[in-house]
């Protein structure tokens, strides 16, 4: 296995509960580098080299976290979404979770030590107990079912699809486009994805355990049954399942797409594409309830081109949700934080919203993050997809890269992975 690893910086306790003249601040920053490769089937069959990196991979690369889970004290989960953004190009990318250690060092009189994120184990998505084949509910091929990869036209390639992939019957990119998760009570994973778009429910070990659970009305341009002619499309593409929270009712999970149907007779507004629905599903039901919530994202009412990022539960009907623009660099300008409380909406019913962070201006008095200028650090990525509340003053933010197509930071080369840790003046919780 070739795994690079680089360190984290936290400031102590005693920094962090000392009085500020701001409401948030960087409190700790981690970056795992875009070169890391873990041991997997090789990938990258199917891009184009990219800002210096040459392809195929020699195993599976990390391409950001669009899912993150916080487990205990700095140990995470972090989840990659479909693999190099695309159904065709990413069908030799394995789908999964890592788990990581964030060994935090203290940042001492002004002089750190390098500390280390440790990729404890991979844990593949799989469908060994071959539900996508079993005759009932969703079923289609996988890349698993294969010899080969395909391209897009349905031509076989050269490439034989890995043994692994095969054997194990390996979730890929082509089969699913994760973008979201929570933990359940029970260890296993809830997934929202976009292909679908599609809840998925995976157990401990990784295996898809029951029928992937399609909406009612919301239908990818990669749905199966859109594929074989059976629906038409009513999203556009890559605008599925970005977010999933759980409820404070134990059973059910809020679902928000990243927009609103292109079928406007599925809003709930005709003329204003900000309007959101925070569908509930319920897992003991096994079913989408009536009831739904509305969101107005920023951005202008047509043409909206903001998106969800995630959404995480703070408890007592209180979230935290990802607002972001899918621009990056210097022309960056939308990624925020926003709170909402269930129980609190307009004279219309749509949920009142708070600005909690502005991820393009987080203070960062004691110069922990090391792109930070002038005492402010900006997160200036196109997709930034993970939110975690690690205790009632501080979150954790991380990127997913997009690797290996985008350089954010400037320069020649791909992003590295970042995690960013926001403290607060004010509990959240």
């Amino acid at each position: 296995m070739r795994l690079a690893l680089t360190g984290i910086l936290i400031i102590p306790s005693a920094f962090a509960n000392s009085k500020t003249s701001q409401d948030y601040w960087v409190s700790g920053w981690a970056s795992l580098p875009s070169e890391t490769i873990i041991t997997g089937p090789v990938s990258g069959h199917f891009i184009e080299p990219s800002l210096g990196v040459t392809t195929p991979f020699m195993g599976q690369p990390i391409p950001g976290w669009s899912g993150l889970l916080h487990i205990r004290d700095a140990i995470f989960w972090g989840m990659p979404d479909n693999g190099f953004g695309s159904k065709y190009n990413s069908q030799d990318f394995v789908l999964g979770m890592y788990r990581f250690n964030a060994n935090v060092v203290e940042q001492i009189n002004n002089t750190s030590k390098q500390g280390a994120i440790q990729i404890e184990k991979f844990l593949p998505f799989n469908d060994k107990r071959g539900i996508l084949k079993n005759g009932k509910g969703v079923d289609f091929p996988i890349t698993a079912d294969f010899t080969q990869y395909k391209f897009e036209s349905g031509r076989l390639s050269e490439f034989s699809v890995a043994q692994e992939i095969r054997e194990q019957r390996w979730l890929t990119g082509f089969d699913f486009d994760v973008e979201s998760v929570v933990l359940s009570d029970d260890g296993s994973f809830w997934v929202g994805e976009e292909f679908g778009p599609f809840l998925l429910h995976f157990d401990s070990s990784g295996a898809l355990l029951e029928e992937p659970v399609p909406h009612p009305s919301l239908f990818s341009p990669f749905n199966p049954e859109v594929l074989a002619g059976l629906k038409e499309a009513t999203l556009p593409a890559s605008r599925g399942f970005e977010a999933l929270a759980k409820s404070d009712i134990k059973s059910q999970l809020l679902v928000v797409p990243e927009a609103v149907s292109h079928d406007v007779q599925l809003r709930v507004s005709k003329n204003d594409e900000r309007l959101l629905e925070i569908f509930i599903y319920d897992t003991s039901k096994k079913q989408y309830l009536d009831k739904t919530y509305l969101y107005r994202k920023d951005g202008e009412k047509t043409r909206n081109t903001i998106v969800i990022g995630d959404m995480v539960a703070l408890g007592n009907g209180k979230y935290m949700l990802i607002e972001r623009d899918s621009l990056f660099g210097e022309n960056a300008k939308l990624k925020r934080i926003y709170q909402i409380d269930l129980k609190e909406t307009d004279s219309e019913g749509v949920l009142d919203k708070s600005l909690l962070v502005d991820l393009l201006d987080i203070p960062d008095p004691h110069y922990i993050a090391p792109s930070s200028s002038s005492g402010i650090f900006s997160l200036p990525f196109d997709s930034i997809e993970g939110l975690a509340v690690l205790d009632k003053y501080t979150i954790a933010v991380s990127v997913d890269t997009n690797f290996p197509n985008q350089n954010a930071r400037g320069g020649v080369a791909p992003d590295d992975t970042e995690i960013v840790f926001i403290r607060f003046n004010n509990a959240l919780l």
